[in-house]
């Protein structure tokens, strides 16, 4: 069970359901945190590891977010851990990755509406900015949106 997914609610007594625990692992995560990303200390054990493992999962999400947007934009993306090959833009293939998209929205309708909504407002609101010459920009800016959009997900499951 995760801490912050009832971060706002209170308990049945009016208490908060964030104890005392919880405020204890934060903190131990952001000193591991701090101590893995240090130069001084990120040389030794178990911290070089640490910090290799983030590194390297921060590599992989930033190229998929570009691959991602690629794909959205029609652009073939293949995903390396420290490139993106992207090809020639399709129509077809913005069409036929975009279509999968409003069929993941229509699979969600019954579970989940709000996702539903978003996924075609996304949908369309990347369709309409596909006709400008600004869709390169979100391709080559939403390196840091994946590595920002994966960061939220792993704290929303955490």
């Amino acid at each position: 069970m995760s801490a912050f997914k009832n971060i706002s609610s209170t308990g049945s007594n009016g208490d908060n359901p964030l104890t005392k625990k919880v405020y204890i692992a934060v903190l131990a995560a952001l000193a591991l945190a701090v101590l893995a990303n240090l130069p001084i200390t990120n040389q030794f054990f178990p911290f070089n590891l640490i910090f290799a493992i983030g590194t390297g999962g921060r590599a992989i999400c930033h190229e998929l977010g570009h691959a991602f947007f690629g794909w959205v934009f029609g652009q073939i993306s293949i995903p390396t851990p420290m490139l993106t090959f992207p090809f020639e833009r399709e129509i077809m293939v913005q069409l036929v990755f975009n279509g999968g998209l409003l069929f993941f929205a229509y699979w969600l309708r019954d579970k989940s509406r709000e996702a539903c909504y978003g996924i075609i407002a996304f949908v369309a609101v990347m369709g309409l900015i596909s006709l400008t010459p600004y869709y390169e920009y979100i391709g080559l800016y939403m390196g840091q949106g994946g590595e920002a959009l994966m960061g939220g997900i792993l704290l929303y499951i955490g």
